[in-house]
């Protein structure tokens, strides 16, 4: 797992231009100032989330699809699931699932960390759209293989931040109601 990890981030620099990494840094710091100065500190903390939200999915855009060589044919399978009975070594679980949900793991806290309010089935739905989204152009443009299996593993990673930003949330107001800094 942790080679593919590996893999993984150092294919992000070989395919990704570094000025788009650089332009997402700019992005971030120029429109967290002017949040937290024109929107306050409160408010200008959420806007913050918001931009890193989007940011992180364009930059998951940019590694599954824009950033990616174009293949000759288009490479797909609808078949939901068709990945667990083609495994050849008899593990269902393999590196290629384990990064689909980990990549999406920081989507669904920041969902959860910037929408308080959201549950699981709007997490869900969030990852499903986003997913979708990917595996269409992927589709559309030949560039990865498109299949359902990866959407099914981006939701799961999505409900998975989404459940963890449940659980930091509920420590931080346990927390401030401790220390009695809840307003």
């Amino acid at each position: 797992m942790e080679e593919s990890i590996k893999t993984y981030l150092q294919s992000l620099q070989r395919e990704i231009p570094s000025c788009v990494f650089e332009g997402l840094l700019s992005m971030l710091v120029l429109g967290g100032v002017i949040a937290l100065i024109i929107k306050g500190f409160k408010r200008g903390y959420r806007y913050l989330l918001e931009i890193l939200l989007v940011e992180y999915v364009f930059l998951i855009y940019c590694s599954t699809v824009f950033f990616r060589t174009t293949n000759e044919f288009h490479k797909y399978n609808f078949s939901p699931f068709w990945s667990y009975a083609v495994s050849s070594d008899g593990c269902i679980f393999t590196p290629d699932k384990f990064m689909n949900i980990l990549i999406f793991i920081p989507v669904g806290l920041l969902i959860g960390i910037t929408f308080r309010s959201v549950n699981w089935w709007k997490a869900m739905i969030a990852g499903i759209v986003i997913s979708s989204g990917i595996e269409l152009l992927q589709l559309l443009l030949r560039r990865g293989m498109s299949e359902l299996d990866d959407v099914f593993h981006n939701t799961i990673g999505c409900l998975i931040g989404c459940g963890l930003a449940s659980v930091i949330l509920r420590f931080v107001n346990i927390k401030n109601k401790c220390y009695g800094s809840e307003r």
